[in-house]
């Protein structure tokens, strides 16, 4: 498609060029008339071809080709975003899981929560690993409420203990 529109282009230019450059050379008025009229015709003959004989095939191959790189853009902007989403969930469990840890008065140090893809088609919390400094009688408090709340099975959470009292 650009080589249609450059290849006109070139043609376009080419002709008011050589008029333009012949034009002084030309002593009689005559002749000069019959220069500008040739020019004349000669450019809109040069405009039009393009209407009266469109480049279909490269239309469509240009067009394929936009649509094509299109659908990978929108392709890559979704895997951008769903990554951007599990990000997201993963930070949000990891503070659930240390704000309640602090609210019930449980020494988490750290937390990480690793998600899945559903069948239904969004991230869900499948593990998750407690580092504490010790564990008390809060800690299956804790236990309970990422089971309940983030739906993550007791035997899906890792606790550490750093430290024994």
């Amino acid at each position: 498609m650009t080589d249609s529109i450059f290849h006109w282009m070139t043609a376009l230019i080419g002709v008011a060029l050589i008029a333009a450059l012949a034009e002084p050379f030309l002593s009689k008025n005559a002749i000069k008339q019959t220069l500008r009229v040739i020019t004349a015709a000669s450019l809109i003959v040069i405009v039009l071809t393009p209407l009266l004989h469109p480049d279909l095939a490269s239309y469509a191959s240009a067009l394929r080709r936009e649509k094509t790189s299109d659908l990978w853009d929108a392709e890559a902007a979704a895997e951008q975003d769903r990554l951007l989403n599990r990000t997201f969930i993963e930070s949000e469990c990891r503070s659930y899981i240390l704000d309640k840890g602090k609210s019930l008065n449980v020494p988490v140090e750290d937390a990480s929560v690793s998600l899945r893809w559903d069948t239904e088609g969004y991230w869900v919390p499948a593990h998750a690993q407690i580092t504490v400094t010790y564990e008390n009688e809060r800690s299956n408090q804790l236990r309970d409420l990422i089971t309940t709340e983030l739906g993550i099975a007791p035997s899906e959470q890792e606790w550490r203990t750093v430290h024994e009292p």
